[in-house]
């Protein structure tokens, strides 16, 4: 289970700036929340401690690159294998998200490719033929109206 971690508002301020502009400096974050450089650094540094800020990274438009083919792809996976097989769609260069489930599925990945081909290669030689899938359930996007990796954090989300 995941430990909750409350945050006050100036963290969430901090968030924001950073979902904004993850190369933003410490002082410039500091001036737009109104705080100082060196609170905002060991803020950043105590989330960072407490797994909420993972790392950073760039918002990449991965159509632009190719990948047109996006799945949504339902796994049904054999008990004994589900840590083994979440391990590998990790470690998998395609995939961009592991859920697990609840319904008649176990898992739900979502992964992007730039042909069809490549797609029907992952699922049935990565995932069928490793023996510890039962069974696929796999959806493609016609389209990516939106992409969104980051949620606004509101009132309810800080401690008061």
């Amino acid at each position: 289970m995941v430990e909750d971690y409350e945050i006050d508002e100036l963290d969430s301020k901090i968030i924001t700036k950073l979902q904004e502009d993850g190369r933003k400096s410490f002082r410039e974050i500091a001036k737009e929340v109104d705080s100082t450089a060196v609170t905002v650094i060991n803020r950043v540094e105590k989330m960072e401690e407490k797994g909420i800020i993972k790392g950073y990274t760039a918002d990449i438009d991965y159509r632009k690159l190719g990948y047109h083919v996006v799945a949504a792809i339902e796994l049904v996976v054999k008990g004994e294998h589900l840590q083994e097989i979440q391990e590998k769609l990790n470690n998998h260069k395609n995939v961009t998200a592991i859920y697990k489930i609840t319904g008649d599925t176990d898992i739900l990945t979502i992964a992007k490719f730039k042909k069809r081909d490549a797609l029907g290669n992952f699922v049935v030689d990565f995932l069928l033929d490793s023996n510890m899938v039962d069974k696929t359930i796999t959806h493609v996007a016609f389209d990516t109206f939106s992409e969104k990796y980051n949620i606004e954090l509101t009132e309810e989300d800080i401690t008061k």
